[in-house]
């Protein structure tokens, strides 16, 4: 596989693995920055279509993705589809490698997978951490370039589903912790931009894990935000971390994993053990890649907005 210098080559033409808000969002700042994009679905019809690509249905098999790759000739390929799955995700990329592709961005866009703490609450982390284990393994042998981005808590979309314990129907919160405890998130429409940066500035984050997150934020400084942008004083629950890992494990030990790991993934943002920010803060590549950080009021007014005009949203992960 001929991939000598390719890494200097300028990126023009790029797939998107994966049907979701995040791949929306991630093709449409492509798009825009000149990129030719291409869209591979697992389902015949994308639940939405984004001006300016190309889309393409794919089971993602080696026997169904190779051939695709192959006649589009990407010179990247970015996955955002079922990060914690390893065996799915190796399987994209060594199909990937054996396309000559020259580049990937593996599905994270989420906590830093490379906290050991996230990974042993989070499974799902624990299977990202080994995708960049083995995209590393690959680099060293000159086999594929990589760039791993982590962007926090998907802020937007947790507000308005509620999932992040703020509930904008009744003007309640339930903050787990002291709520002042930092942690770092950015909005769907800062992940397309952030990775699209990173895309363009390819020799600069080449093989690298990079923390692109939009904003550091807290659970009081989001209910400060919300009382403004609804001009409403919000009902503040407090719960001890501690205690939602207990209830968390009750709920496991009655047979419902789905509602238990649900309050295990907030108190990631609110545990200061975990340290979910401490990453981003070291972090200089937002600087380095002179991307200008999101404001918290004008993403709470986007969701406060969205939600008086179209109601609730689910999380939209994918």
């Amino acid at each position: 596989m001929a991939r000598e210098e390719s890494g200097k080559e300028s990126v023009r033409t790029v797939v998107l693995i994966g049907d979701n808000r995040i791949s929306s969002s991630i093709a449409h700042a492509l798009a825009h920055s000149g990129c030719s994009v291409h869209v591979l679905a697992q389902s015949k019809e994308p639940a939405s279509r984004t001006p300016h690509t190309t889309y393409h249905h794919s089971d993602l098999s080696p026997t169904s993705l190779r051939p695709l790759l192959e006649s589009i000739a990407p010179d990247a390929l970015i996955s955002t589809t079922s990060g914690g799955n390893f065996d799915l995700q190796k399987s994209i990329i060594d199909t990937t490698i054996s396309a000559g592709i020259p580049r990937i961005i593996p599905a994270e866009f989420s906590h830093d997978t490379l906290n050991p703490e996230i990974c042993e609450r989070l499974p799902p982390h624990k299977q990202r951490k080994k995708v960049i284990d083995h995209l590393r393994s690959l680099a060293s042998e000159g086999k594929i370039d990589w760039c791993g981005i982590a962007t926090g808590v998907l802020l937007d979309y947790g507000l308005l589903s509620g999932d992040l314990g703020f509930e904008l129907k009744w003007q309640s919160a339930t903050i787990h912790g002291d709520g002042a405890q930092k942690f770092p998130a950015s909005s769907v429409e800062w992940i397309g931009r952030a990775v699209t940066t990173a895309v363009k500035s390819w020799e600069d984050v080449k093989n690298e894990y990079i923390y692109l997150n939009g904003l550091v934020t807290s659970g009081d400084e989001i209910v400060r935000t919300l009382e403004k942008a609804t001009g409403q004083t919000w009902e503040v629950g407090r719960v001890d971390v501690e205690d939602t890992l207990r209830e968390a494990e009750q709920r496991i030990k009655r047979g419902f994993p789905d509602a238990g790991m649900f309050l295990v993934g907030r108190s990631v943002l609110y545990d200061p053990e975990v340290d979910a920010v401490g990453a981003f803060l070291k972090g200089e590549h937002n600087k380095r890649l002179s991307l200008q950080r999101e404001s918290l009021e004008k993403v709470v007014e986007g969701v406060v907005h969205q939600y008086r005009h179209h109601g609730k949203a689910d999380c939209g992960c994918g």
